[in-house]
């Protein structure tokens, strides 16, 4: 998630109540962990190991987060890794990655929520949270195009 300004976020952890700040990606995101500007106006240095996600939200005090759709209905219309997330505590969401190597960081993954219309815009799942990441289907791709013996195969008709 390219930007450089900060953004509203909440880091939901696995044994505490959630945290609402700002985050700035990828700056917030170290080596040991993330740097969360809380919004009493201090930073908070999270270690991955006690984060379960971080939602990337319009407004705080809308339903956020893991309260809101965890599943997509039918399969998603967008470009992409259609995955489910489990999660070490027995949970799991499904997300929308993007299919490019090049956006695979190794402190964690990115992705889309499965209501794209809620509060939620962008997730990110630490790798440390995770026990699997399946991959339910790859959304859209290269187009194929026509096998060229049929049109030699075909009778002409208007010579």
């Amino acid at each position: 998630m390219p930007g450089s300004t900060a953004k509203k976020a909440l880091v939901v952890r696995f044994d505490r109540e959630s945290l609402p700040g700002y985050l700035t990606p990828p700056t917030s995101f170290t080596d040991s962990g993330i740097e969360l500007l809380t919004a009493a106006g201090s930073i908070a240095a999270i270690p991955y190991s006690d984060v379960k996600v971080v939602c990337f939200v319009r407004a705080w005090d809308e339903p956020h987060g893991l309260a809101e759709k965890r599943a997509f209905a039918s399969r998603p219309k967008s470009e992409g890794l259609w995955v489910r997330f489990a999660f070490r505590d027995a949970d799991s969401l499904e997300g929308l990655m993007a299919n490019r190597l090049g956006e695979i960081d190794g402190r964690g993954l990115w992705a889309s929520p499965p209501d794209a219309a809620g509060n939620t815009q962008r997730i990110f799942v630490p790798r440390t949270a995770l026990i699997e990441c399946a991959v339910l289907g790859v959304v859209g791709g290269a187009k194929r195009g026509r096998k060229g013996g049929a049109a030699e195969n075909q009778l002409r008709m208007f010579d």
